[in-house]
């Protein structure tokens, strides 16, 4: 098993309006692993993205929208340190984790 010693707090979009912004779920923190490391990823619309961080995490909770902390967080909406994420990746089959980039 892979250990996930680390918490990260996720903020998921559950209505967007365009000019008012978006309002996030209440906030949820799940087990993790994080990893600081550098590399090129492409998002959703296929544009060239550089990732910083990644999150390791077996939670179904993540979505492509989501708003995430390093650590534990009790704020209603996401502080100005919550980072997006910016696509995901498929890990080994033989595991439940999932990787998004940061």
């Amino acid at each position: 098993m892979f250990a996930l010693p680390e918490k990260v707090t996720v903020w998921n979009v559950i209505a967007g309006s365009g000019y008012a912004g978006y309002t996030y779920s209440a906030p949820v923190t799940i087990d993790a692993r994080t990893a600081d490391r550098i590399r090129k990823v492409v998002d959703r619309m296929g544009a060239d993205k550089v990732s910083s961080t990644s999150v390791y995490f077996e939670s179904d909770i993540v979505q492509l929208d989501s708003k995430i902390v390093i650590g534990e967080s009790l704020a209603t909406i996401p502080p100005s340190e919550a980072r997006d994420v910016i696509t995901f990746a498929a890990t080994p089959s033989y595991t439940n984790l999932k990787v998004a980039y940061l």
